[in-house]
């Protein structure tokens, strides 16, 4: 047997590490001129072990942009007004959770962020079935395979990773996120459904400061939750225990001979049950890939 055939890896943009506030103001104007066009841009951040961002990845089509906030000594304001200007959606996986840390250790606001998780359950609804929340995120790696057949390298995931001095692998990895976001984008947008999805199935507009929710965000989407069969197996469950009751009410009145004391009592309730039992037993069938007939 021919082992399974590995995936190619995925390659960065170009990118350029903004030198200083000045050249990271730059960048920033540039990435304003380049929203006039497409206002979607890749989206990331590096976070030490003391829960400090260390980079922000942000990318267009053409390049990878990298801020070291050490470097730079802190936010430059023009970065902080990128990224709490909801017009520029920051495409990634957890933005939320990004959105969070920036505000809460930085107190710099992030709106306009687009949950790539989110459209992938839209497209790919398998996990409905297992009972997976339309809004748990999915693994940008995993995004990558799926979307582009290519493999992303994880291999610098903690948080010391990205303390003390950084070399040229530390950003070409910090730039692969951000490129890779955006490039799934692109690849997602070939499709109908997700392509006039509505934004408010994946794109939230800010972060509510007192409950830590996020705004303009729906909770779930109804075909996922339709999807789900927890809400079958609520019914079934709802069966099961009014059939107890019903046996247990006739074990304590007697019926008339023909019929017990529920049929004769409650013969809609009882032939509703009786339908349900039914149902059940061709629904399991045919979910098992079972001929009823």
């Amino acid at each position: 047997m021919n082992p399974p055939q590995q995936l190619p890896s995925f390659t960065p943009l170009p990118l350029l590490l903004a030198s200083g506030v000045k050249n990271a103001d730059e960048i920033v104007d540039k990435l304003g001129d380049e929203a006039v066009s497409n206002n979607f841009f890749g989206f990331d951040l590096e976070i030490t072990t003391c829960k400090r961002v260390r980079l922000v990845q942000i990318a267009t089509r053409q390049q990878a942009y990298i801020f070291d906030i050490d470097l730079l000594g802190g936010f430059p304001k023009s970065l902080e007004i990128f990224l709490g200007n909801p017009a520029y959606i920051k495409l990634g996986v957890g933005v939320a959770g990004d959105a969070k840390v920036l505000k809460k250790v930085h107190k710099v606001e992030l709106r306009g962020g687009g949950e790539l998780s989110r459209l992938h359950r839209m497209f790919d609804m398998s996990g409905a079935k297992l009972d997976i929340a339309f809004s748990l995120c999915v693994a940008l790696q995993t995004l990558t395979e799926k979307w582009l057949g290519m493999r992303l390298d994880k291999s610098l995931q903690t948080g010391k990773e990205w303390d003390g001095t950084l070399g040229d692998h530390h950003y070409n990895y910090a730039a692969a996120d951000a490129c890779v976001a955006v490039a799934i984008y692109d690849k997602m947008m070939a499709n109908h459904l997700l392509a006039n999805a509505r934004t408010s199935l994946w794109i939230f507009t800010d972060i509510d400061p007192s409950t830590a929710k996020c705004i303009g965000l729906s909770d779930d989407y109804a075909p996922h939750m339709a999807t789900n069969p927890k809400y079958i197996k609520a019914i079934e469950g709802a069966l099961r225990k009014a059939m107890e009751i019903f046996e247990q009410a006739n074990d304590e009145r007697p019926g008339d001979g023909n019929r017990t004391w529920t049929e004769q009592a409650m013969p809609n309730a009882v032939a509703l049950c009786d339908a349900l039992t039914t149902a059940f037993s061709a629904y399991h069938l045919n979910e098992a890939g079972l001929d009823i007939n």
